[in-house]
């Protein structure tokens, strides 16, 4: 009792119930670290009350939606502590899975969306999620993660979105999802983003050496990204491995986290895969060890269950949308509202480029699922299935407008000038690049697979080049304002491009403009009677 009136007094007044926006419930022993995040984030603005953790789930749905009528501006609750039993603990829901269970899955599925679903819809009405602290040394170190997070930093990282994929396994349904996901590179991104691709097909471009897989998923980790996005099949603890003829190589499990070592910025991984995010494991799972690991990702979105390829792309074409076009504030919020579009059905997607991704997403369900009569039960089921690791109210990086004027098409070999205007100073940089579904070199031929050294470095040189979209770059220190650059088209560059901007300051800024590059006429060769 003692323990706990120290923990509460070390707490800042907490807001009038009229202006409280955030709800902390967290265990007596946790109470005291908290008090760090509260006093972050109350300088902010947000204004903070706390309850302690109970003992079951119902109670803690019912002490949510009592403090939700309460504050009526509730807008996030933050859940501190471990799934699992002892004296960290806040409880998780145990809900009946329906869809998943027939491809394979236990039947009952860990979520906390029912903390946050305060009408008993299914729906979530409020953002939620978890920093799944084990000790209170676990939480300082979360919590200084987020606040080094949200500082203003340089680098390019902030524009940075890293793919790592698996094989699915699904026969010629990995030929779509293939052809589905390259669509929302191109159309969900937009092109002043920079994207990677590290895919464990050994047939691919976009795959290293097979040997190395784990070292370049560990490096897209390292390097810094916005976002770092692994799709494929996943386990509790590890992520799967790749397959090669006569053998496999790893790719990341729990035993990794001391090789996680974000030297620019932590990215907020989405795992699309299966088990990843199972919270309630007696053994704390992949995502939870990779937001806790000091070098790792700063938050993670995964699945608890078996996950399924359509619910999963609606997701994350709504991740997309929240995220590129609706711009949300707040991680919480961005991930609140794409679970909200699992809900709804195609017809209310809106008319962009990422609403004909749904339709088509919609459209291709119907014709490959074993069962098309479940796909809307399946995107339910996600709602429950996907949880937050990680601080719900973390701020979500966005750049600045920046206003570009070049001519839409120009010839190779010949100078460019490109201008524009922006207001962050800052190092201005200029990149001339092929469009996302394109390459700037002819992609080799592949045999039978060899694991040789002469054939891993081939491997390897490859994946760089295929992820290597810059023909030409240029630089300058930006004060503010106008700017005018030019740029020395290479002579071998063709096709459709565009030109993108990126201003690194402490509020950087991006942009970028399509430009069609003609073919470099032929020399003129003199004739023998000249």
């Amino acid at each position: 009792m003692w323990g706990l009136m120290l923990a509460l007094a070390a707490i800042p007044t907490q807001a009038a119930p009229s202006e409280v926006d955030t709800l902390v419930v967290c265990p007596s022993p946790l109470m005291s670290t908290m008090s760090r995040w509260i006093e972050y984030r109350s300088g902010q603005g947000r204004h903070v009350t706390m309850a302690q953790s109970p003992a079951t789930s119902s109670e803690l749905k019912s002490v949510v939606k009592r403090e939700a009528a309460a504050h009526p501006r509730l807008r996030w609750v933050v859940l501190v502590g471990d799934a699992g039993s002892g004296e960290f603990q806040t409880p998780t829901h145990i809900v009946e899975a329906k869809v998943n269970v027939h491809f394979g899955s236990e039947p009952e599925i860990a979520t906390d969306n029912p903390t946050a679903d305060l009408d008993g819809d299914g729906v979530p009405d409020v953002a939620i999620g978890r920093l799944p602290a084990d000790s209170p040394e676990d939480l300082s170190r979360m919590i200084e993660k987020i606040i080094r997070y949200e500082r203003p930093t340089l680098g390019a990282w902030k524009r940075q979105v890293n793919f790592v994929a698996g094989v699915g396994g699904f026969g010629f349904v990995d030929a779509i999802i293939e052809t589905v996901t390259k669509r929302f590179l191109t159309d969900g991104i937009p092109p002043e983003f920079c994207t990677t691709m590290t895919y464990g097909s050994w047939k691919s471009v976009y795959c290293p050496s097979p040997p190395s897989f784990h070292a370049a998923t560990v490096e897209r980790l390292n390097e810094g990204s916005l976002f770092w996005v692994y799709i494929g099949h996943g386990h509790r603890y590890q992520l799967d491995r790749i397959r090669v003829p006569g053998a496999h190589h790893h790719i990341l499990d729990i035993r990794d986290m001391d090789k996680l070592a974000a030297r620019n910025g932590a990215s907020i991984a989405i795992m699309l895969a299966c088990y990843t995010g199972a919270f309630d494991s007696p053994r704390d799972c992949i995502a939870e060890e990779m937001v806790r690991a000091e070098g790792g990702p700063v938050a993670a979105l995964a699945g608890s269950r078996v996950t399924m390829p359509y619910a999963m792309s609606v997701l994350g074409n709504g991740l997309l949308e929240e995220y590129f076009v609706n711009k949300r504030e707040t991680l919480g919020e961005l991930f609140l509202h794409a679970k909200r579009g699992l809900a709804a059905d195609a017809d209310s997607a809106g008319a962009g480029p990422l609403a004909k991704n749904r339709q088509l997403l919609d459209m291709l369900a119907r014709a490959v699922s074993p069962k098309p009569e479940l796909v809307a039960a399946e995107r339910m089921e996600h709602i429950s299935l996907f949880n937050l690791i990680g601080d719900p109210l973390l701020q979500v990086r966005q750049p600045n407008a920046l206003r570009l004027a070049a001519p839409p098409e120009h010839r190779a070999g010949d100078k460019l000038t490109l201008s524009g205007e922006c207001d962050s100073p800052g190092q201005l940089r200029v990149e001339l690049v092929c469009a996302r579904d394109q390459q700037r070199f002819k992609s080799p031929s592949r045999g039978p697979y060899v694991e040789s050294k002469l054939a891993m470095r081939e491997f390897d040189r490859t994946y760089v080049l295929a992820n290597d979209c810059q023909w030409t770059f240029g630089e300058q220190q930006h004060k503010g304002g106008k700017f005018e650059l030019n740029l020395d088209v290479p002579r071998e560059c063709r096709g459709q491009c565009f030109l993108r901007v990126f201003v690194d300051g402490e509020r950087h800024a991006m942009g970028a403009t399509p430009i069609f590059i003609k073919a470099a006429p032929r020399p003129v060769t003199a004739s023998l009677a000249d």
